[in-house]
């Protein structure tokens, strides 16, 4: 199987990107029909909703009651020196690398605990 039909995409603070060719990410574009959308009534919605055998069931007030909160934690700003060649590397894969450092820091808490 070829790799070159294969679309790449992370998610970043809530935010899907898709890979370019180069390696860098692009933010994805949607591809939702907002307008038809907000057009449509409560009614119609769940009418295509349960007509779609893909689609999720809907949440009931049961999972709202059971369900939990978790809050993203607050960021702490910091200055660190890092090594030229590292920074240079995550600034290459595009606009986020601050974003993608950070996430590669919490892989590796993650994977360390105390």
């Amino acid at each position: 199987m070829s790799n070159e039909n294969i679309t790449k995409a992370v998610l970043i603070d809530g935010h899907t990107f898709i890979m370019q060719a180069d390696g860098s990410y692009k933010p994805a574009q949607s591809k939702t029909d907002w307008g038809r959308l907000e057009a449509m009534t409560d009614e119609e919605i769940a009418n295509n909703i349960s007509s779609d055998s893909d689609a999720t069931p809907l949440l009931t007030k049961e999972w709202f009651e059971r369900a939990e909160l978790y809050n993203q934690p607050q960021k702490a700003m910091v200055s660190l020196r890092l090594d030229k060649r590292v920074v240079e590397w995550f600034k290459y894969q595009g606009k986020g690398y601050q974003s993608r450092m950070n996430n590669v820091l919490k892989a590796y808490v993650d994977t360390h605990p105390r």
